[in-house]
């Protein structure tokens, strides 16, 4: 069997044997997502698909013996660090703070060991490359933390952070297929198999059932944290290498979102790490839209943002036009948000009041 369907088929069915072995024991452990409140979800839904996606990657990684680089042994301590701190926070709430530090070392291991900082942020404005010199390593904690973030910020419906991390590492496989990054690109399929294993029990075709497993803060943070330092990899790379603005681009609607909810909290005075219910997938649930429907259309604008980006790059596309392409869809993105935001607060107001 070829090397890369070996990968993905190995992650798919590690994943599903692990999620099926934890479910009971996070039941029995209280790790669980209770309904109630906003919830949609009828039954009390373990959290540990990103537990179970970190066991089975891990052990996929050491049996099938990829070629990695020197950094891999501390990416795989850093990444269970992570896995551990979401766990916890999944039980007991940890403070914001000291969960974000613990991210920022994690980090900081990994960027430090690997050299994988980013010096060069290509051509953006068609001036000649864009260099950080002696911000390189700062920058890349920010861009890390962001993008970790972000996943975990965009984990708001059933599928939705799941499926667009699948997408994106297809995106970044097919780009570290095009650099000659052969070890890279069995890892992120074997990370798209894994997922896909995870959406089985995650993703709900039915509006009424249930989740089987939830992702929880441990997997978002293991998904942002892995996709995060894989383009940082692959635009880092001597010689032949991804334009950081591709990765930007397959990084797509979780990018996208956060520098929306960021811009939009700064812009009235909030502060930007304070929750809210104005994330996309809240405004087009707003709007009577179902729940997969919506998941449904934003994977659909994950894969329209993933291939325009490859096909444009190998295409020959200039860095600078993908750049202000770029920052034009954000600005349409974020008024079609915005619009989608008031019309269901509309939609809310104009509902009559139950009578108690």
């Amino acid at each position: 069997m070829n090397i890369g369907w070996l990968c993905t088929a190995s992650g798919f069915a590690a994943t599903m044997i692990c999620i099926s072995l934890m479910r009971p024991v996070a039941i029995r452990w209280g790790l669980v997502d209770r309904p109630g409140g906003r919830k949609h979800h009828r039954i009390e839904v373990p959290l540990v698909g990103g537990t179970a996606l970190f066991a089975a990657l891990a052990g996929c990684w050491a049996m099938l013996q990829i070629s990695w680089p020197a950094w891999m042994p501390v990416y795989l301590l850093a990444a269970g660090v992570l896995v551990a701190v979401g766990m916890l926070d999944d039980r007991y709430d940890l403070n914001p703070v000291a969960r974000l530090i613990l991210e920022a070392a994690c980090t900081m291991a990994v960027v430090l060991y690997g050299q994988l900082a980013l010096n060069d942020l290509g051509d953006l404005f068609g001036a000649g490359s864009i260099h950080t010199h002696a911000f390189a390593v700062a920058f890349t904690l920010f861009a890390v933390l962001g993008v970790t973030n972000a996943i975990n910020m965009f984990d708001g419906a059933n599928g939705l952070a799941g499926g667009t991390s699948l997408i994106s590492a297809l995106g970044f496989s097919v780009a570290a297929s095009a650099v000659g990054a052969a070890g890279a690109h069995n890892a992120l399929l074997l990370l798209a198999g894994a997922l896909g294993g995870f959406l089985i029990f995650n993703y709900r075709l039915r509006q009424f059932n249930s989740p089987l497993v939830f992702l929880g803060d441990a997997g978002a943070l293991f998904l942002g944290f892995t996709l995060a330092l894989a383009a940082v990899f692959l635009s880092q790379r001597p010689g032949l290498h991804l334009p950081p603005i591709v990765a930007v681009w397959i990084g797509g609607m979780p990018l996208l979102e956060i520098a929306r909810i960021v811009v939009r909290r700064l812009v009235n005075g909030a502060n930007p790490l304070q929750a809210d219910r104005t994330h996309v997938h809240h405004c087009l649930l707003g709007l009577g839209i179902p729940e997969r429907w919506v998941v449904a259309a934003v994977w659909l604008c994950q894969a329209m943002l993933t291939t325009v980006a490859i096909v444009s790059w190998l295409s020959g596309c200039s860095e600078a036009r993908l750049f202000y392409g770029f920052v034009l869809l954000f600005l349409v993105y974020s008024l079609a948000v915005e619009w989608a935001c008031r019309a269901a607060s509309r939609r809310v107001l104009s509902q009559p009041q139950g009578s108690g």
